[in-house]
């Protein structure tokens, strides 16, 4: 594979992805059709049943068979890239290699949706442990705030008014305190 085929091929791969949802969903829908007009014409294999037993409508024998006809309703496993392959427009791109880069491509974008999925959950679990954070700084914040200074306490005096008393303590009160006990 050359470098410039290998370019070519890839370009007719993301040309037929472009265009190949389209056709898998037609596809898919011409196989349930297909498989609803089987069912609807008693052409399905009967399972758990003998194979001479007549089909019936509101009790009325509609027609018996002796054997009943199988259709053939699988889904070859390549079938995607084949449609893919068969929509692209250049004649000249072998369906080996442009099956090859399909699959390549949609193992990729698979892969990048998984990734995709599992960023955007990461991202929720951050933000929600960041919330959680901003909660407990609050906490934090709220516990070691002070109400009151260290060295004054707001009191309500007898008339109702708000004043202030000095609650500061000077280094030297426990020698002073001891002295005025001893009595000298």
């Amino acid at each position: 594979i050359t470098s410039s085929s290998s370019s070519s091929s890839l370009n007719a791969v993301e040309n037929a992805v472009s265009s190949a949802p389209d056709i898998l969903l037609a596809a898919g829908a011409a196989l349930a059709t297909l498989g609803a007009a089987a069912a609807a014409l008693g052409k399905l294999p009967s399972f758990g049943g003998s194979a001479d037993q007549s089909s019936r409508v509101n009790g009325n024998a509609i027609g018996t068979e002796a054997a009943p006809e199988i259709i053939d309703v699988t889904i070859p496993y390549d079938a995607a890239s084949r449609l893919a392959f068969e929509s692209y427009p250049d004649d000249g791109v072998d369906y080996v290699q442009f099956k090859m880069l399909y699959e390549s491509q949609m193992v990729a974008e698979v892969k990048a949706k998984v990734q995709e999925r599992k960023v955007k959950e990461m991202q929720l679990v951050l933000d929600e442990l960041e919330k959680d954070a901003a909660e407990i700084r609050f906490q934090i914040d709220e516990l070691f705030r002070p109400k009151t200074t260290v060295d004054e306490e707001t009191v309500m005096n007898d008339s109702g008014s708000v004043t202030s008393v000095d609650l500061s303590i000077d280094y030297d009160a426990a020698a002073k305190s001891a002295y005025e006990a001893s009595g000298k």
